[in-house]
This record gives C-alpha cells, sequence and structure tokens, in this order.
C-alpha cells in the first residue's frame, strides 16, 4: 500500500434493496489495497440500509434530501484531505477487479486528466424490445482503446475525477437536475463534467474498464422508455434554454414526418428510433411548462 493513491468508490442509491449485491460483491473484490467504498443512501424508503450494513468493509451514508445530485454532493463532502482519486458507481452495476488500476493507468498517460471513464455494458433482464434504441441504456459500448480528449465524454456511472484537482475548482452536482423520485430530469453528470472543462484540464476514456449495467425488467416498458425521452428532451431545455425551444420547435415537424415514413417501413427498431426522438423534441417544447430554469453561461 505503500505510495499507493487513495482511491474512494461512491455509489448513490435510492430503493436498490433488489440491486445492491452485484455491485457491492464486485467492488469488495478489486484488485487494490488502498481504496474504500461509500454507499450514500438517498433516503430509501426500502430494506436498502440492512442490506449495505451487511458488508462490514462499505462505509453507509444517509443523504436525506432527495435527488440524485444531492447524493453525489454527498460523496463529494465525504472526501477527506488525503483522498486522490473519487470514482462513481451506480447501483444496478457490476464492475471487475482491475477496474480501479485500469482507470488510474489513464490517468498515468498526462498529467493533465482531470477524469477518467468507461463504457456502460447493458445486461438485459428480459430480451430487449425490438422497438427499443440498440444504445438505449448503454455508453460508448462500441469503443476500443483509450482517448484523451479535452471533451468530457464520460457519465458519472463509470467514472474516476483527480480529487485534488476537482476540489481545487469547487465545483458541486446541480441539485436542480437529476432523478429525483419519479421526476426523470437528469444531467447532472453532464452539467458537472462540463464544469471541469477549465484550463488545461483533459478527460480520458478506457475501454478496459466497462462496467456491466443490469436493466431491470420494468425499465423496459414503452410507457417507460418514452417517459425517460420526454423527461431528456426537459433536460435540454432546462440546460440551454429558449434556444433548444427553438431548435425544437423548427425541428418538430421533419421528426413529425419521418415517423411516418418509418411507420411504413414496418421496421420496429426505425419506428421506435424515430419515434423517441419526437417525444425528446416534445419534451423540450414542453419544459418551459414544466420547470424554472437558472442561467446557463
Amino acid at each position: 500500500m505503500k505510495n499507493q493513491s487513495k482511491v474512494v468508490i461512491a455509489i448513490c442509491t435510492y430503493n436498490g434493496e433488489n440491486r445492491l449485491e452485484k455491485i457491492l460483491n464486485s467492488a469488495i473484490k478489486i484488485k487494490y489495497d488502498n481504496y474504500c467504498v461509500v454507499v450514500v443512501d438517498n433516503n430509501s424508503s426500502d430494506k436498502s440500509q440492512n442490506v449495505i450494513e451487511k458488508y462490514q468493509t462499505i462505509k453507509l451514508v444517509v443523504e436525506k434530501k432527495r435527488g440524485i445530485a444531492n447524493a453525489r454532493n454527498k460523496a463529494l463532502d465525504m472526501c477527506t484531505d488525503d483522498v486522490d482519486y473519487l470514482a462513481f458507481l451506480d447501483d444496478d452495476e457490476e464492475v471487475e477487479c482491475d477496474w480501479i488500476n485500469k482507470m488510474l493507468e489513464v490517468f498515468k498517460k498526462d498529467r493533465n486528466i482531470i477524469a477518467v471513464g468507461g463504457p456502460y455494458i447493458p445486461v438485459y433482464e428480459k430480451k430487449k424490445p425490438a422497438w427499443m434504441p440498440e444504445n438505449f441504456f448503454a455508453y460508448r459500448k462500441d469503443f476500443k482503446g483509450i482517448e484523451i480528449s479535452e471533451k468530457p465524454n464520460l457519465i458519472t456511472g463509470n467514472a474516476m475525477i483527480d480529487w485534488r484537482k476537482a476540489q481545487n475548482l469547487g465545483i458541486r452536482f446541480d441539485s436542480d437536475l437529476g432523478y429525483n423520485g419519479q421526476v426523470l430530469i437528469s444531467g447532472e453528470d453532464v452539467a458537472f463534467f462540463n464544469d471541469l472543462v477549465k484550463g488545461n484540464n483533459l478527460f480520458g476514456f478506457t475501454e478496459y474498464a466497462a462496467v456491466k449495467h443490469y436493466i431491470d425488467k420494468r425499465k423496459l416498458t414503452f410507457k417507460w422508455i418514452t417517459r425517460r425521452n420526454f423527461f431528456e428532451g426537459v433536460t435540454q431545455y432546462y440546460r440551454f434554454g429558449k434556444k433548444e425551444v427553438v431548435h425544437s420547435f423548427f425541428q418538430l415537424p421533419l421528426k413529425i414526418v419521418r415517423v411516418i415514413f418509418a411507420l411504413g417501413t414496418f421496421d420496429l427498431g426505425k419506428m421506435g428510433n424515430r419515434f423517441f426522438k419526437l417525444v425528446h423534441c416534445a419534451g423540450a417544447l414542453c419544459g418551459p411548462f414544466l420547470i424554472k430554469r437558472k442561467q446557463y453561461d
């Protein structure tokens, strides 16, 4: 452990009683000496805390203020001065035993790297519907090799940040974004990583630190995915404001036409993909009537 960087893995959960064991079992088997696992429970109403307390080496922290952004900010607050890297994983995942080492290998390639991410590989509880977009629950699953970029092409479900660099910037997750119970406003991770784009900061991505992303069958319904796409559109309005509404207004007729043409192909995948893009557009147009936003520069 001598001279080994200290890594904290933060896993945020809300009512994760039935999905936590996979990620916790894999997290405690990681082959790296100087790390700890912290689970931030976002005031669950199920037995999530009982599941977490079974693991003696895992620290449980409760964030009573509902919202994934608040839970992730709690993880930021838990980091002490001796922490070198802070990693984020989701409660419906599974990691390989070399995950930390594969992340740290990328940091070593350039001293300006502030964050590193890896792919999401979806594992479905039941067969994926033919109408569902191919990569809806995946993230860069076909990426090969290692990438270093000025753009933050990563998400908090599989990411590690240089805590000392991030701490100096004083950046937080936007608590007006992020899932909150049944409210599916998202984008808190995108906004967070965009805020890390300062000075000479760079971002890494590696195929060798992929996670398995387990998809509950309840999320494989037409209703759930339609609702998710709608709120993704609302999120775009929140982040970009009037210009997103204008853009969506002019895109709407084209997207309607594309849905109509897709119906003529009898291709369920194409029909689903174009329909959900239309729903996303509708969400952006409805955004001003659903939420108040603050100015993003």
